[in-house]
């Protein structure tokens, strides 16, 4: 019998994207780079990038633009153990925004971290639409998804009617709008313990319960 099926968010969501930006930043100049705000989601608005010459921000945004980045990414904090327990109900589907160039690296990634998805989807960003969306749909006609998490609320715009649950992990971004109007999220948590046990262990305990008739 095929399993429910969860899609995940990556960067920032199970990744520290931000962390790895810091690390080549390390690495290639033997300092780290001054904070600016910690509670920011994008990396250029957490770190300050200004000290550094035309010449060392070009082979900076090289580094982060490519293998370095998106093949040696670390898992954020209780990320491996989230996923490790929601795959013993679920089948796990990563779906991220990034190049589709660096899929591979993406997938290696995952796997180093001890993190074995069924599938992993890269869509390319856009500001004009839900870059997610296409596929999200597409992923309910082939699969019993039930739900859909992500830390950034706009990622579930233009979802209204599709039948996934939606639940957002709300970190508290400074620089990312909080909840949009019109737009519908079914759980808000602020951690991976608060999903597992008000949202995912909630939908198990029904599913069996009117598995065996209970009402």
């Amino acid at each position: 019998m095929q399993k429910d099926v969860v899609v995940l968010d990556a960067d920032m969501f199970l990744l520290d994207f931000n962390l790895r930006v810091e690390q080549i930043y390390c690495e290639l100049f033997n300092r780290k780079p001054p904070i600016l705000d910690k509670k920011a989601f994008k990396a250029a608005k957490v770190y300050d990038f200004s000290s550094l010459s035309a010449e060392d921000l070009e082979v900076f945004v090289k580094a982060t633009n490519g293998k370095e980045l998106w093949g040696k990414m670390p898992a954020l904090n209780g990320a491996v153990d989230f996923v490790r327990e929601l795959e013993k109900n679920f089948g796990i589907i990563i779906l991220t925004t990034m190049s589709p160039e660096f899929l591979k690296e993406r997938e290696k990634n995952f796997n180093d971290l001890g993190i074995f998805p069924k599938e992993i989807h890269a869509v390319q960003s856009s500001k004009d639409y839900n870059p997610k969306e296409k596929t999200l749909r597409e992923l309910k006609k082939k699969y019993n998804v039930i739900f859909f998490m992500d830390d950034l609320a706009k990622n579930f715009k233009d979802l209204n009617d599709l039948d996934i649950k939606h639940v957002w992990l709300d970190k508290g971004y400074s620089d990312e709008n909080k909840k949009i109007e019109g737009i519908k999220i079914d759980y808000i948590e602020n951690s991976y313990e608060g999903i597992l046990s008000n949202v995912v262990n909630k939908y198990l305990k029904n599913k069996k319960g009117n598995k065996n008739g209970i009402c």
